[in-house]
């Protein structure tokens, strides 16, 4: 995890999103550790305060807090032998403690705005960025520019359909914004939609964090993409060419190389911590939460988005390579075997 080339490269840049790891690992920890704890109430209790902590830093990962309810239960349930009735009593413990660490931001915001909110950037995040790269077919890149045009007309005409007191309350703004930003949406094409979603999570999970890198640095690479060929071997050929010849391209080809082993190891790992009937609820935790910060990310397609998953990531990667080294072994003894 120390050599873990993305976190490394995270915790250079000064952003929540570092600290909101820190939460989520021990929040998570102590989750699983009260499944066998004796007296598991107060590392529930802890768990519940380092996902209210999470919400501080992260606020917009609101479905982390909400899908960590029933894998709690299941874990509770089928690690701690606890019944339905018990475990989910003993769920609402870190809900609670997590409700409660939110409660004076829901306070403040009520108390300046008199309107119920968490996130004053949620209309924001719909209207200004979630819609434009829903609108471009494989997610952003870059918003889709006619989107965003017709994101700002929209807004406008909201905006002048206000009183002036309602424009004057941010909350009633963000709120005007993210129904305006749900109607768009509604309005696109559902291939275009799912592509985006399909293409920013692809995007998101597969692009190397050498890419961010590379533009901050604004050094220049060789694009596959730009390579023109006949036939895909001779277009391979001229791209390592053209590459042998840029570091920034190498460093690029490396890393995105060693991304993708990674990748097939995880896979390898999800597949046989699925098998084990005892791993896998102690697993339905840590994937539920990434699968909330994936549904979070859909439409952006950029790596950085990734870093909350990446402990799941991690831990997957264990079973997979003890899953590979298993049938290697076996493999190797069927031949000495023979």
């Amino acid at each position: 995890t120390a050599g873990w080339p993305i976190l490394i490269w995270r915790t250079s840049i000064v952003l929540p999103r570092t600290t909101m790891l820190l939460f989520l690992v021990w929040g998570l920890a102590a989750l699983l550790w009260a499944a066998k704890s004796q007296k598991p109430a107060m590392l529930l209790a802890l768990s519940g305060m380092c996902i209210g902590a999470l919400m501080l830093t992260h606020p917009h990962a609101l479905l982390v807090p909400i899908f960590l309810v029933p894998s709690t239960i299941l874990l509770l349930r089928n690690v701690a032998a606890m019944t339905w009735r018990r475990a989910a009593a003993m769920t609402l413990i870190p809900a609670l403690m997590t409700v409660v660490m939110m409660g004076p931001q829901v306070m403040r915001i009520n108390h300046y705005t008199n309107r119920i909110g968490y996130v004053h950037q949620s209309g924001t995040h719909v209207l200004e960025w979630l819609y434009p790269c829903l609108a471009r077919s494989w997610g952003c890149g870059t918003p889709n520019p006619e989107a965003t045009a017709r994101h700002k007309q929209a807004l406008k005409q909201g905006l002048e359909a206000l009183t002036p007191g309602q424009r004057n309350n941010p909350q009633v703004v963000i709120n005007m914004m993210r129904k305006l930003g749900f109607e768009l949406i509604s309005d696109l094409p559902l291939g275009v939609v799912i592509s985006s979603v399909v293409g920013s999570t692809v995007k998101m999970l597969l692009h190397p964090f050498s890419v961010e890198l590379i533009e901050r640095f604004k050094l220049s690479r060789v694009h596959f993409s730009n390579i023109s060929a006949d036939h895909i071997s001779t277009r391979i050929k001229r791209f390592l060419t053209e590459a042998s010849t840029s570091g920034a391209t190498l460093f690029w080809l490396l890393s995105q190389i060693t991304l993708l082993g990674s990748r097939l190891i995880q896979v390898v790992g999800l597949a046989s911590v699925t098998r084990d009937r005892v791993l896998i609820w102690y697993f339905a935790p840590i994937l539920i939460s990434a699968a909330a910060f994936t549904l979070v990310s859909i439409g952006f397609g950029n790596p950085r988005y990734r870093v909350p998953l990446e402990p799941a990531l991690i831990l997957l990667t264990i079973p997979g390579f003890e899953a590979i080294k298993g049938w290697w072994r076996t493999r190797s003894s069927a031949q000495v075997d023979q």
